[in-house]
């Protein structure tokens, strides 16, 4: 339980899945004989399964797996395999050429997981060992207990992410905004004070140094 609790409270305390991702793989050794735990995500549009993190468990040498393109078949084939929520435990030997899609290193052995947010398949989570580690049957239900954690991790840097690149378009939005405006801001425009409104603005000119009450009479919506 204390294991437990600990890979939920680091995928959940930070903002960069990158640091999750290594503060978990620390915590392996004591529970599986892994090396590694890569994280892959789907990008269905594409076709492409990307890596988003890596943690080493042990150190060694640093594992850097690709992107990998595959086709619309196969991408199909990994989105029903992730619905169904099923592990698998491969070795170099292994036939299954689906899920070796997901395993970027051709020797050791690997268990792999699906990752779902909301029952929606969002990628897979992937425990590598070299030899001489080994997994068997009994580390699956360890492995399982990593499947939501780390998929909530994943859906949060998605949505970081997302964010960012709202907020980059309408900063962006609001650069060329002031440029057509030919202002350094946006904030004290006002449609119409160089024109119909000029009486009314030298008005709020005179006064909005006083602290004067000011009654503003007219249609609604006036003030």
């Amino acid at each position: 339980m204390d294991f437990v609790l600990s890979v939920w409270r680091e995928a959940c305390r930070h903002i960069d899945i990158d640091e999750s991702i290594e503060r978990i793989a620390r915590l392996l050794p004591s529970r599986l004989p892994a090396d590694a735990l890569i994280v892959r995500a789907f990008n269905v549009t594409e076709h492409r399964i990307n890596t988003v993190a890596v943690g080493l468990t042990r150190g060694g040498p640093p594992i850097v797996p690709r992107h990998r393109e595959v086709t619309a078949e196969q991408m199909n084939g990994l989105l029903a395999w992730c619905r169904r929520g099923e592990l698998a435990h491969g070795t170099p030997e292994s036939r299954d050429a689906l899920l070796r899609l997901l395993v970027p290193i051709e020797s050791g052995e690997w268990i792999v997981g699906p990752l779902r947010r909301d029952t929606e398949p969002i990628g897979a989570l992937v425990l590598f060992a070299r030899p001489p580690h080994r997994f068997d049957d009994r580390h699956l239900p360890t492995a399982e207990a990593l499947l939501e954690p780390i998929a909530i991790a994943v859906a949060n840097d998605f949505h970081f992410h997302e964010l960012a690149r709202l907020r980059e378009a309408v900063e962006a939005e609001n650069r060329a905004l002031r440029s057509r405006l030919e202002r350094d801001s946006v904030d004290d425009a006002i449609v119409g004070a160089d024109g119909g409104l000029r009486d009314f603005m030298e008005r709020i000119d005179q006064v909005a140094p006083t602290d004067v009450p000011v009654l503003i009479l007219g249609e609604t919506g006036s003030g």
